[in-house]
């Protein structure tokens, strides 16, 4: 079965005056499988997998989709999912941003929200991952959690929320 992934960037402006914010919309569309509507709610959580089949290849662990939700909402935007099973998904991210007319940039502002975003992340991840493994067992003297992801980033957070 032949398909297309489309995706596409746009910048809506609104007044350039200060005060005002313009807004980014970023969006992925194909014409895959599609998600069926009980698990779209899954997308957005964290370590909130889809179960693979023969038609869908599931990769990773479920963080991408949760943090980009969190990203995109911490800079006063969503992320959202418009999909019907058999007939394909669109994702969109938006995200607002005033821009700076006089031409300065200041990063660091940018940089702080940035690191606090991540460390909210890794707290909820611990959260989670403590939820998910109290089972009341603990590692015995010795042993070891092996860690294996394709993507290092994965492998750093599972890491930092591990430790």
């Amino acid at each position: 079965m032949e398909g297309f992934v489309h995706s596409q960037a746009e910048t809506v402006r609104r007044m350039l005056s200060p005060g005002h914010c313009s807004k980014v919309v970023l969006s992925v569309m194909d014409t895959g499988v599609g998600i069926k509507p009980v698990d779209q709610a899954k997308l957005f959580k964290l370590f909130g997998c889809l179960q693979a089949t023969r038609k869908i290849n599931t990769k990773g662990i479920g963080l991408g989709l949760a943090i980009s939700k969190m990203i995109a909402e911490e800079f006063g935007g969503e992320v959202a999912v418009l999909s019907e099973h058999g007939r394909g998904s669109a994702f969109y991210a938006s995200f607002e941003y005033q821009e700076d007319v006089s031409g300065k940039k200041n990063k660091s502002e940018l940089d702080l929200k940035l690191e606090a975003i991540q460390q909210r992340q890794l707290n909820k991840a611990r959260i989670n991952l403590e939820k998910m493994t109290n089972s009341g067992k603990e590692l015995a003297d010795g042993q070891r959690i092996l860690i294996v992801d394709d993507e290092a980033y994965n492998c750093e957070m599972l890491k930092a929320i591990i430790q």
